[in-house]
This record gives C-alpha cells, structure tokens and sequence, in this order.
C-alpha cells in the first residue's frame, strides 16, 4: 500500500527499536529472519527496524546504528516501508555531529531506508528543521517525534505545533508520544483533536502501557484522525511497553470490516520467541510501571529498579519509588539513579536489643520441612534447653506457648503473617519504619520491639538500636538481634537450605559468611541442613 493515501491508518511496527533496549539492540540472527518474514506475510505496512545512532559509549548492536550495509544484507520485503529513528539530541550538539548526521543519510533513492523519525523534546522541536529540511533534500520522508507532550499545557502545544506547521518545509507526519504511559481515552483523543487543528500533515501516535490502556489510546488516537499507528510485538518496548501489533492488526480489521492485515501470520513469532522474551527480560504492564506513568517519572528508573529487584528488599524499592514521586524525574539521570537504592541514613529503632538474650541461647526457627517434621523434638529442645525462641515469620508447627517473639523484616511478610493472627501476648521483632502510617495504626504498639534495620550490601554489622544486613532476609535480621542482645549460642532449627543453583542458596550462604566475619557467637544447626555450619542432631541429648 502506498504510504501516500491520506487518512487510511498505517501500522508502524517498531519491535526492534523500541524492543532493543532490553537487549542492547542486538537480536539473533534466526529471530530476525523470521521476524521480517512473518511481519511481511502480516501485511504491516512500515517496520521501524531500529535506532541510527552517531557513537555509543557501551556496546551496541547491529539494530542501534542500522547501516546502509547492514540493511542492504537483510531480507525485508520490498513492500514494505522501512525507517529509523534519529535521537535529535544526538544531532544537535556540535557541528561534528551534525557532520555525521549528514554523511549516514544518503541519497533515500539508494538507500533501503524510506522514513527518518526524529524524537524531540517539545522544547528543542524548533532546533530540528534544518534537520527536517535535509532529510526532505535527501528524498525521505519525515516525522517528528514529540516527546512528553501530555507535560506539556495546551498553548505550548499550540505554539510548537503552529510553528513547525509553518516551516518552509514542514515535516510529513507529527508524532505523539505517550512517553509516560499516563493518558486515556479522553486526553489522547483531545490531544490529537488539539493538534490536528494546527498541523496539516498526518499525525502519529506511540503510545506506552503503563496503565494497560496502549491499545485503546491508540484506537483512540485513530479514531480523532491519527493514521499513523506505532505497537510492537507482544508489545515489547522500553518500560512498560507498547500497544502489541497483533492486537492492533485485529482491532484495526474490525474497525474497518475487513482483513487487510493478517494477524494470524505473525502468531507463531509471538509464542514462539517473544513470549520467553517477555518473560527473560519482564517488560508489560506492572504495578511499579503504573505508579511511575501517574506521576511521570521516566520509565528507565522503573526498568533499573527492576533490573535489580533481586539485590534489594520491596520496602527499599517502594521507598525508592515514593522517592520518584517526590523529585523532578520526568529526565533520566544517573545522579538520581544512582542514589534510589542507596541511603546514607542508617534508620535506627527506639528498642535497645542490648542483653536481650541476657546470656541463654537462642534458638531461630525457620520454615524449612526438616523443622515441621522434627516439630516435637524441637519443642522438647526448647523446653529443656529454656532457649530464648525467635520464630522467622509465623511458625504454625511449634507451639505459640514456646516461643517468646516473632521476628519480621519485611513489609509484604508482615501484611501476610498479620492475617495469620500473631498472639497479641507475644513480642513482635521489626524495623517499624517499613510500615505505612496505616499499618501502625492497626498495630498494639506495646507489642512492637522496634529494631532498625538497613541494607546494605556485603555487609553486616549489629549495634543495640540498629544493623545493617546485605539482604532483607530475617535470618539475617535475627542474626543481628542475636549478636546485639548478648546470645551464648545460636540453635538454628528447620533451615535446610536450596539448591545449589537458587540464587537464595548464594544469599545466605553470604548472611553466614559475614555473621561468622563479625561475631564469633557459636552457631549450629539442629535439623538437616546444606549449609556449611557445624551440626549436631536433635536426637541428641547431650546438647
């Protein structure tokens, strides 16, 4: 189909470009293939094959500076339209890079590239038409990509848009970019109905699912004259991702009453391949994404903290999400990056765990199954042993009368162990600063040993108000009480461990190390176990 028929809605497939941020840009060669094979029996009519970027500082693969010879040696059907996009900020810096800029777009008659998107700010859209314009010398055709239009108030939209419209010559398509996800319906349709008034080209609209409303912001954007339509497979994209071209070929095929797409034929791509990438590299919409779209704050924080959601506990990427709101992240910055999962603040509780153990042993239960299955033995240990009990958690197997607190260091544990019913008489061990206001008001505070704890990773330190441990993990908080109130020994029951290869293996094995680096408390495990620890049996009544 010719891009030339005017209000007949394109879609613009830009899977690999929007998609390459998971993976630096660079897909394998089998999934390429059958990507640009089965996109042109889908009968798609443009494919965004990737970014033109000048340099790069970290690698980059072939997708991220798309050249003319790398085109050349792909099979894309001759049907369909191809384009890259320019990173305008690149361009504009110097003239050197304005140099390179020109010399990578040839001659368009000789290149496999028919369609250059230049992605700006609405502040920097004016620094762009003498991009525009050699693009246009050069036989391409244009768009212009705005970027976080919906920060932007009406009348700046109107002036920018008024001004690029009046260009001697103006691009051919302007492009709305949902960068934050935070549209609906409404306010894409009333975006597009307010530039439309302006502009006397096409119009495009991207869209991002931060809320789960892609698709229908989309058809609503076609719907109030956008022809231009952006998605990508199973909506991989930066972030939360896209509006999916599959769904998209479908609404569009009913909208229209027709099958001018075939959806079908890009299906096994989907199940095939881009689920397991779905599920390698987590893209979609997600609760973390959609607070992040509410309150603008820019999308690749949102992929950093999930990124490293492994390495760090959920209270410290929600305060690190609440942090976002709080600050001008609509930009990304590494200095504002690099501080969301570090705080040079040690919290410290108001409980002084000095001599809580006061010189007996302490026991800690886990959940392990060799604890629920030695439940009896382990409680006549207790009693003749007259341990001082610590339950990780609730722990339904040994009775409540024997243990004397629970210990909890995590806020998504403690919603779930209050549901279990905590004996009211019973000491609860947390940092209390991981719960909301709302929490504590549910809480008898009286009950509430308030120890504070930080993470921090390798390493582990234990003073009377406060530790700091390298997971959010109990046993380590427990630990840390124990080392503070003055333990002789330390009894470990029901932690049996993982498997080698479970990365929770490695992170307590970690917690073990560092307690036995800092404290030289003897530690045994009287249950089964795989951890390196000294062991001796339960049966046995000589301990």
């Amino acid at each position: 189909m010719s891009l030339s028929e005017k209000n007949t809605p394109y879609i613009l497939d830009c899977t690999f470009r929007d998609g390459g941020y998971y993976n630096e840009w660079d897909f394998n060669e089998d999934l390429v293939e059958k990507y640009l094979r089965l996109l042109a029996l889908s009968r798609v009519d443009i494919i965004e094959i990737g970014y033109r970027f000048f340099k790069s500082k970290d690698y980059c693969g072939p997708f991220g500076f798309c050249s003319e010879e790398f085109l050349d040696a792909l099979n894309i059907d001759p049907k369909i339209s191809v384009a890259v996009m320019v990173n305008a900020s690149e361009v504009l810096t110097s003239n050197e890079d304005l140099d390179r800029f020109k010399g990578s777009f040839i001659s368009a008659k000789k290149s496999r590239v028919d369609i250059v998107r230049l992605a700006t700010y609405m502040a920097d859209a004016s620094d762009t038409e003498h991009l525009v314009d050699y693009l246009k010398s050069q036989g391409y055709k244009v768009c212009i990509n705005l970027m976080k239009i919906s920060e932007s108030s009406e009348s700046d939209i109107e002036d920018t848009v008024k001004q690029m419209n009046q260009w001697k010559i103006p691009a051919d398509v302007l492009y709305i970019a949902d960068s934050f996800g935070n549209l609906d319906t409404e306010k894409t349709g009333k975006l597009i109905e307010l530039t439309s008034k302006f502009w006397s080209g096409e119009i495009g609209f991207h869209a991002h699912n931060n809320q789960g409303k892609a698709l229908t912001n989309t058809i609503a954007a076609m719907k109030k004259s956008a022809t231009w339509l952006d998605s990508t497979i199973l909506g991989m994209g930066r972030g939360a991702g896209n509006a999916s071209t599959e769904s998209l070929m479908m609404e569009l095929n009913q909208e229209n009453g027709d099958e001018r797409y075939d959806s079908k034929a890009i299906f096994p791509l989907v199940v095939e391949e881009f689920q397991s990438l779905r599920s390698e590299h987590g893209w979609g919409h997600s609760l973390l994404y959609e607070v992040s779209s509410r309150y603008s704050v820019h999308p690749t924080y949102i992929q950093e903290i999930l990124y490293k959601k492994d390495k760090y506990s959920t209270d410290q990427i929600l305060r690190s999400l609440e942090k976002l709101t709080t600050t001008d992240s609509t930009s990304y910055t590494t200095e504002i990056a690099e501080s969301l999962l570090v705080s040079d603040e040690i919290v410290k509780g108001d409980w002084n765990a000095t001599g809580y153990a006061k010189d007996r042993d302490i026991l800690i239960l886990g959940a392990g199954p060799e604890g629920m299955r030695n439940s009896d033995q382990i409680e006549q240990f207790i009693q003749r042993k007259n341990t001082l009990t610590l339950s990780l958690n609730v722990n339904r197997s040994i009775s409540e009368e024997l243990i004397d607190a629970y210990v909890i260091v995590n806020r998504v544990r403690f919603l779930t162990e209050l549901n279990k019913k905590i004996n009211k008489e019973k000491d609860i061990i947390l940092p209390l600063h991981i719960l909301s206001e709302d929490m504590k008001e549910s809480l008898n505070l009286n009950q509430i040993l308030n120890y504070g704890c930080n993470i921090s990773s390798g390493l582990m330190e234990a003073s009377k108000s406060h530790c700091v441990i390298p997971f959010e993990l109990a046993i380590a908080y427990a630990l840390s009480i124990s080392i503070a109130g003055n333990a002789s020994k330390i009894y470990l029951a029901g932690f049996d461990g993982f498997e080698i290869y479970d990365p929770r293996q490695d992170e307590m094995l970690e917690v073990f190390r560092l307690f036995k680096s800092i404290s030289s408390i003897p530690i045994i495990s009287i249950t089964k176990t795989n951890y390196p620890l000294e062991k001796r049996t339960i049966h046995d009544p000589s301990i």
